[in-house]
């Protein structure tokens, strides 16, 4: 991007994935000015920061591919977001794997449906996750997506992973959005290498990583989780 500032204009290369990070960018660089920093210097210290862990975070695969991790939280606004920046991406393939919308706003089923056609739009393929896949898969064929371009996998992070495994191949761009408490994370870790074990469907334990809890490599093998 290039940034103008009282008549002089600036280049900055910001590592942040999509158009939608150059607003807080934007808003940065506004409280560098104001605070007399000289905009070299705030472009320059902008262009070494790295994105926020699970906030449109890329992460190549050994096998090629690419994730584009964002799945902190999965508002209406941030969904479309990474759909519309994955779009733009180049890439072999374009994948998604979506689960439930955070705090929507107002009756489900339409949104969900739009966030389906979107998906028509911008995907290749498409692995839904959680309790409302009917109404995406109904927006995306719609909207002209092929059914057999959709997979259902429930509320098992082990089907996501095992079908991204058959599926995945060097050149695809794999964007991972849903809830923090359905924890994608542990769908990055395995398809990373990690041995994950830990398939609820989901967790609201609070500080907890998934990459730094022990019941992620353990499972649960039968017992109760409880927070």
């Amino acid at each position: 991007m290039r940034v103008r500032v009282e008549g002089r204009s600036y280049p900055l290369n910001s590592p942040l994935i999509g158009r939608h990070l150059a607003y807080p960018v934007l808003a940065a660089l506004a409280v560098a000015h104001a605070e007399g920093i000289p905009m070299e210097q705030a472009c320059w210290s902008l262009e070494t920061l790295t994105p926020t862990p699970k906030r449109m975070e890329p992460m190549p695969l050994p096998n090629g591919a690419t994730l584009l991790c964002d799945h902190s939280t999965s508002t209406l606004e941030t969904v479309e977001a990474a759909l519309l920046t994955l779009k733009e991406l180049p890439a072999g393939r374009r994948i998604v794997v979506l689960g439930d919308l955070t705090e929507a706003p107002g009756s489900t089923g339409p949104l969900y449906r739009r966030i389906g056609a979107l998906l028509a739009r911008t995907a290749d393929l498409v692995v839904l996750y959680g309790g409302h896949t009917r109404p995406y898969r109904t927006g995306a064929t719609r909207a002209g997506m092929p059914r057999e371009s959709i997979f259902e996998v429930g509320r098992s992070i082990q089907n996501a992973v095992d079908l991204l495994r058959q599926e995945l191949r060097a050149g695809d761009a794999v964007l991972l959005k849903a809830r923090g408490h359905q924890r994608f994370d542990r769908i990055a870790m395995a398809l990373s290498g990690r041995d994950v074990r830990c398939d609820l469907a989901v967790c609201r334990a609070i500080p907890t990583e998934c990459g730094t809890c022990a019941m992620a490599d353990r499972g649960w093998d039968g017992l109760r989780a409880v927070f």
